[in-house]
């Protein structure tokens, strides 16, 4: 890979960390992005799920006192099975095919109601089904964050335990993805691990300076900024699929 494509994607790396770790969604999607463009789409997903597991580990560890165990519990209980299913389904999908699933991944998390500061506990039992739909997705499509990102606006998760509890969710979720990618899809991490070890040590950085940043930001301009975001994933996804 040229030199110059390696700065580039180094620098979006550290931008999407950044802006994962100020409002908790887009990052990943601007990582995948930019990969689809540098790499073979088959590759971009495991390659993603590499260097978004260390992103989300550090989120983890620099925003842990936040997280919430009971949404992360209820949500890791079923991604397994759900990875599984996904696993059953990428090998019968086209390049073209995981493009255009990204693309709709993204839309369907604008579904969602808008978020509310306040949300009663039941709607905690929706991570378990999240979980096994996220866990399939995440095999195809690569980034789901958009979806748990409004799941979490939707149960009034907001700021630092969003950040956190989201990190923790999708950090499960990576691990789970990278072993079965290497299990049942014969992925060698090894044939990418300058890659990634580039991409990941972007990341890193990218999530220091956003956490110093989200520390002056209000709640109500985390949920206005997050959902304008994802407008503008949707917006992206359809013009230039």
């Amino acid at each position: 890979m040229a030199p110059l494509v390696l700065a580039a994607l180094a620098a979006v790396a550290v931008i999407s960390a950044a802006i994962s770790a100020i409002t908790g969604v887009a990052g990943g999607i601007v990582l995948l992005s930019a990969l689809l463009f540098a790499i073979d789409p088959r590759a971009v997903v495991p390659v993603h799920g590499a260097v978004q597991l260390v992103a989300n580990s550090t989120r983890l560890a620099v925003f842990w006192r936040h997280v919430h165990w009971g949404v992360v519990a209820r949500f890791g209980l079923m991604v397994t099975p759900g990875a599984l299913v996904g696993a059953s389904l990428v090998a019968m999908l086209s390049a073209r095919a995981l493009q255009v699933a990204i693309a709709v991944a993204i839309l369907v998390s604008l579904v969602a109601p808008r978020s509310k500061t306040e949300a009663p506990p039941s709607r905690r039992r929706w991570f378990y089904p999240l979980g096994f739909v996220c866990g399939g997705l995440g095999m195809i499509v690569g980034s789901t964050g958009p979806v748990v990102t409004q799941a979490l606006l939707w149960s009034g998760v907001l700021k630092e335990a969003h950040i956190a509890t989201k990190a923790a969710c999708q950090a499960l979720a990576n691990v789970i993805k990278l072993a079965l990618y290497g299990a049942t899809l014969g992925f060698a991490v090894g044939e990418h691990a300058p890659l990634i070890v580039l991409l990941s040590a972007g990341v890193v950085a990218g999530t220091f300076v956003g956490k110093k940043v989200l520390g002056k930001v209000s709640d109500q301009t985390f949920v206005v900024a997050t959902r304008a975001l994802l407008a503008l994933i949707a917006i992206k996804s359809l013009v230039f699929v």
